[in-house]
């Protein structure tokens, strides 16, 4: 027998000339060295004192000092620098950090941040372009209304919740190093025409506008926003480090023009495509996050509820604030993400995910934030059985008996403190692969068919679940 899984209720509506600067003629003699060094003017003198993170006007200066009017030289991409071969003409130094912004090198100095050094990456970003006043933000958000996309500068967004996986944001890094290296390509082809943003407009982000239009709560997307601040402020140290051999027209110049393309915006800040879903403009400020977290035509905008199970009063300010939750990680390493796509007159199914999973996400349809309450479920059953999670370990056989069980025994637990959130969650009775998973899915009419022997556990199943979990309690309360 199948049940069929209708569709959740949809959110509420709401030239450059390409030529290489021509080379100033030379006797042929070798210029004799000076005995001082020269001193530096004031431009370059700028320049080699420059943050790591470049502030608006020295972005601006510093684009006018590597971009003259005969054009630059595309940076050194491609296997050559990624295998270490110094190009004909570079020197080592620019080969250096030309390579270190390659996608090889920059996904592994990435890999190697814990939780904490993204997060210290994030707050950097977050201290050197900070939220702009109320009344400028206003001023950017009067005339929007709901249903419509728009680009805004990436530090307008205040979160909309309390707590992050870190190690989310991390792997989200390594998805827009891709991107830059995408956009390098094309940006090296058609620089005044190359896209300048790294979400595309399908991949707004959603937010809502809120009391007087003086702030913007994301909805959805917050390791989106952290990990691009993230790779931000990564890219920013690297440059940071050749600004001062940016000489008009080398190739560190045109990959750092490159760069701040890419990262600076319009006002030194990244743009990011925001879909507006909700507007609270004429809400009361004492009413909004209780109007953003509460549960409405089966959605919420908001989750306030922190790793410890308490209710705030309102998330915090800026996105290096919020609370890492490991276990939040481990949620979506469980997941099976499960999407349907319409292609011309048929649907198709595309799972992906952990493998084997042990809940089932189906994109655009799951409730919303449910990582958490799952994340607080699976901490508490880790507790339980003397368990240690390491996020650089993939889940064993054990660890997923563990949650499994766990997530039944909150369904089935009207006392349980996620009973509720969990209610409607998809839960594998036991491990399946996603390649024999998809084999027993169908989609009628947009609806996914689910057996009911996939998520709904047979007696015998459940108390064989059960009695493995207490034996693991117990030993945990033995060895402990």
């Amino acid at each position: 027998m199948t049940e069929r899984i209708g569709r959740r209720p949809a959110a509420p509506k709401a030239e450059d000339t390409g030529e290489t600067p021509k080379e100033a003629p030379t006797s042929g003699k070798r210029p004799r060295r000076s005995a001082k060094a020269k001193a530096p003017g004031a431009a370059q003198l700028a320049i080699e004192v420059a943050p790591a993170l470049p502030d608006p006007k020295l972005a601006k200066a510093l684009s006018a000092a590597i971009a003259p009017a005969g054009g630059f030289t595309p940076p050194i991409t491609g296997p050559d620098v990624l295998k270490g071969a110094t190009a004909p003409g570079t020197d080592p130094l620019t080969h250096k950090i030309l390579s270190a912004l390659g996608p090889g090198p920059l996904n592994s100095k990435i890999r190697k941040l814990s939780d904490a050094d993204v997060a210290s990456a994030v707050k950097a970003i977050e201290a050197a372009h900070p939220m702009p006043a109320p009344a400028a933000i206003a001023a950017r958000l009067s005339k929007l209304v709901v249903g419509k996309t728009v680009e805004l500068p990436l530090n307008l967004i205040h979160p909309g919740q309390v707590q992050i996986s870190f190690r989310n944001v991390r792997e989200k890094m390594e998805d827009f190093v891709t991107r830059v290296d995408e956009r390098r390509e094309d940006y090296q082809a058609h620089p005044k025409k190359s896209k300048t943003d790294l979400l595309d407009y399908p991949e707004a982000l959603t937010a809502v506008i809120g009391p007087g239009a003086r702030s913007l709560i994301l909805t959805d997307g917050h390791h989106h926003i952290a990990a691009l601040k993230a790779t931000q402020h990564v890219v920013n140290k690297i440059v940071g480090a050749g600004v001062p051999h940016a000489a008009p027209g080398s190739k560190v110049g045109g990959e750092i023009a490159f760069v701040n393309q890419l990262f600076g915006g319009k006002e030194g800040v990244p743009n990011v495509p925001i879909r507006v879903v909700g507007d609270l403009r004429d809400v009361p400020e004492s009413q909004l996050w209780g109007k953003l977290a509460a549960l409405s035509h089966g959605h919420r905008w908001a989750y306030l509820v922190d790793r410890q199970g308490s209710t705030q009063a309102a998330a915090p300010t800026y996105f290096g604030q919020l609370e890492n939750n490991p276990y939040r990680y481990l949620a979506s390493v469980l997941t099976g993400k499960i999407e349907m796509v319409k292609d011309d007159l048929d649907w198709k199914l595309n799972l992906h995910g952990g493998d084997p999973p042990v809940w089932l996400k189906v994109i655009g349809q799951s409730p919303d934030f449910i990582e958490f309450p799952i994340a607080r479920v699976l901490e508490r059953a880790y507790a339980e059985t003397g368990r240690t999670y390491d996020q650089d370990k993939a889940p064993s056989e054990t660890d997923r008996l563990v949650a499994r069980y766990a997530l039944f025994r909150a369904q089935l637990d009207p006392a349980d403190p996620e009973h509720e959130a969990l209610a409607g969650l998809t839960v594998t009775t036991k491990d399946r692969s996603l390649h024999k998973l998809e084999k027993r899915l169908d989609v009628d009419a947009g609806d996914l068919d689910l057996p009911k022997k996939i998520y709904r556990p047979s007696k015998r199943r459940l108390r064989r679940l059960e009695d493995t979990y207490v034996e693991l309690v117990m030993k945990a309360q033995q060895t402990g």
